[in-house]
């Protein structure tokens, strides 16, 4: 699975509405782009969209930091790495500096999850949102960690309506409830340097029980859906079982779905 751990919005100055974990907080995107910009710099490969009409098109301008250009040659680094002598004799005669370049990616909603963009991870200060006359629960922008799951799978769905049966037999059915669908995944000894310092950064909003998007694209073969927006009954207290001879950890995620 593909998970987004450290919503990047949330240091952001986005409107609260749009940053909210209920999905009863909407946002309507009725005045033209929305412009967002980060409070550091966000490595971005995904968006995280809850609440939103299927079929809606949402377009993300994405604007990345100057880079700068070593050696004359065609990679790119970091503007500051360069600067800071990333390369061992560099010297500001082997620096071009590039203006902001932007990434356009657009999305059509199917449902509440994660939506990948189709390229690596880069680094952004500001973008724009485009989505005219579109409500929007819950937007989130970061990095898709890969999670790689056991080949079990435990799908299901559950309800929180009380019905009741009288003396004759008769259901009388339960009020207010509302059904949902909930799974339960094992990484074992899979879960990484990466996915840890991801939740790390995010835990400020995981540990206050923020909703996690979620793609199951690689598990869809086994399972009944392929993205969810939910809670993990455990992110409040996580713990990961520690591997011995390397840098990985071991965990049951039992992820069931939020509104």
């Amino acid at each position: 699975m593909k998970i987004l751990f450290y919503d990047a919005m949330q240091d952001s100055d986005a409107p609260d509405t749009l940053k909210s974990p209920s999905l009863k907080d909407t946002y309507l995107f009725d005045s033209g782009p929305l412009s967002v910009e980060f409070s550091k710099p966000a490595a971005i490969d995904c968006v995280g969209i809850a609440n939103c009409l299927p079929g809606a098109k949402i377009t993300i301008t994405a604007q990345r930091n100057k880079y700068a250009i070593i050696g004359g040659n065609a990679e790119t680094q970091a503007f500051e790495t360069a600067l800071l002598g990333g390369d061992a004799g560099l010297t500001f005669d082997d620096i071009t500096i590039g203006d902001s370049e932007f990434d356009t990616f657009e999305i059509t909603f199917t449902e509440d999850g994660l939506y990948l963009f189709d390229k690596n991870p880069f680094t952004y200060q500001a973008l724009t949102i485009e989505a005219p006359d579109v409500t929007v629960g819950r937007l989130a922008l970061g990095r898709a960690v890969d999670v790689p799951t056991s080949v079990a799978k435990e799908p299901g769905y559950r309800s929180t309506a009380a019905p009741q049966s009288t003396l004759s037999g008769q259901v009388i059915a339960g009020a207010g409830g509302y059904a949902y669908r909930a799974v339960s995944l094992e990484s074992r000894y899979k879960i990484g340097p990466e996915a840890m310092e991801e939740i790390a950064s995010g835990y400020r909003a995981i540990g206050a029980g923020y909703p996690f998007f979620i793609d199951l694209s690689t598990e869809s073969y086994k399972l009944p859906f392929d993205k969810l927006y939910a809670t993990e009954k455990s992110q409040q207290a996580m713990i990961f079982a520690g591997g011995i001879n390397r840098f990985l950890y071991s965990k049951r995620w039992d992820f069931e779905e939020a509104f």
